[in-house]
């Protein structure tokens, strides 16, 4: 079976690896929180409409494949988001580190596949 790309997926993907690049970990509540323009600012961040209201989910599920991957570690948090579910850390991992310094670009899979 081919893989099958997701745009958005890919656009959240790379705003996320940014990110972890440039501070190595972000918890989660950063992109999904009740500050005002917050859901806004992380939309055109990710590449997206600024009235998207999902950019945070896709954030979710693309840190979800790179921890799949082995290049991100996830960590429950003491904190709760917003719906009252978890916060979690998202951390580079060495081999992610590794992985992103080469310039190599991971490929996200489609959530229907």
């Amino acid at each position: 079976m081919a893989l099958v790309y997701h745009n958005n997926l890919a656009k959240a993907g790379k705003h996320l690896v940014e990110v972890l690049v440039a501070e190595e970990q972000v918890p989660y509540s950063r992109f999904y929180n009740a500050k005002p323009g917050s859901q806004e600012r992380v939309a055109v961040a990710c590449g997206f409409d600024e009235d998207d209201e999902h950019a945070h989910i896709h954030l979710e599920w693309a840190a979800g494949q790179l921890e799949r991957a082995g290049l991100v570690e996830l960590e429950t948090l003491d904190a709760v988001l917003i719906d009252d579910e978890p916060d979690f850390m998202i951390r580079l991992t060495a081999a992610g580190r590794e992985f992103f310094a080469t310039g190599k670009k991971f490929h996200y899979r489609d959530m229907e596949v």
